[in-house]
């Protein structure tokens, strides 16, 4: 395949499946390069005007030509036997800012329509993460990411054309808004040409990557475990130059980041792990003694801190 698309509401797993499925595809034999939906810069759209639109109310001038020219490009440079996934890019990150500035349906589809043309020689495969229960969906994606996010959403949608035509406030305009963003993604999925595996967001998501392998004809990926000779990692890490901390933990099969959703770490390599639904690639440096000191992070996201000491 060439390209793998990853559409859903916050929360339904789009960032893990689409790093999963990577992974996956890797190292099934396939050159395979994930794009991750804030990456920075971003070869299509910048998440970064989706939260200009929020805060400001206005979309910036040209940004969907130029997403279509983006696009354009990208898809001319993939090579015959690479592939591309792309998380929130074909829905999320352009038809968000349609829609918070009331644009009409037909409007929206007009965009989606001439990406989906494009990516008709490329054998695209658009995986959508529905959920059905709006309501339970966003208060599930609330819990895991803490109280800040619902209140900031729903505090924008308040301000911008979409939500002060509907009068929505609080957290029931929050579930209007993305109620209304999860029948339109319904529409435009029944217009593509491009392939399309829909999977109730609700389910088990250790089968997402069964399910989408299956398509694939691809065997399910093998379980990821964490060496046990790895659990000396265990411990803080504080950030230099700013009052953060990382702290790793183990949940019986993983090493973890602990937090209020704790997040799984992939082993890559000796003491080298990715982030599981983040492009953070960590390296666990250790003294001469072989213990662990410090920490390097990588990423393509702006004010990661590069460097953490472990706490002793």
């Amino acid at each position: 395949m060439s390209v793998l698309l990853v559409e859903g509401l916050p929360g339904s797993g789009k960032s893990t499946t689409a790093h999963l499925m990577a992974r996956h595809l890797d190292q099934s034999g396939i050159s395979t390069r994930w794009i991750y939906e804030h990456e920075t810069p971003h070869p299509i759209l910048q998440y970064a005007d989706v939260v200009t639109t929020l805060e400001q109310g206005s979309l910036r001038e040209g940004m969907f030509d130029e997403g279509l020219e983006q696009w354009r490009n990208l898809l001319n440079r993939l090579g015959p036997d690479e592939t591309i996934v792309l998380e929130s890019a074909f829905f999320q990150i352009p038809v968000h800012p349609m829609l918070l500035m009331d644009w009409r349906p037909n409007q929206i589809e007009a965009y989606v329509a001439s990406v989906d043309t494009m990516l008709s020689n490329h054998a695209p495969l658009l995986v959508f993460l529905r959920h059905d229960d709006v309501k339970t969906a966003l208060t599930e994606a609330a819990r895991l990411r803490g109280a800040w996010f619902a209140g900031f959403l729903a505090d924008r949608i308040a301000k911008v054309p979409f939500g002060i035509a509907r009068g929505l406030e609080g957290f029931d305009g929050l579930v209007t808004y993305f109620t209304a963003y999860r029948n339109l993604l319904d529409q435009l999925v029944a217009k593509l040409s491009t392939q399309v595996l829909l999977i109730d967001a609700a389910g088990p998501k250790t089968m997402f990557t069964t399910r989408i392998s299956d398509v694939l004809g691809l065997p399910p990926p093998d379980a990821v475990r964490t060496s046990a000779d790895a659990t000396d990692l265990i411990g803080s890490y504080a950030a230099t130059g700013i009052d953060d901390t990382y702290r790793v933990g183990f949940d019986g099969e993983h090493l973890i980041l602990e937090g209020d959703s704790p997040t799984r770490l992939l082993p890559i390599g000796p003491d080298v792990f990715e982030v599981c639904g983040t492009p953070v690639c960590l390296t666990f440096v250790r003294d001469a003694e072989g213990h662990p000191e410090r920490l390097l992070c990588d990423a393509p996201l702006p004010n990661l801190p590069r460097e953490w000491v472990r706490e002793r």
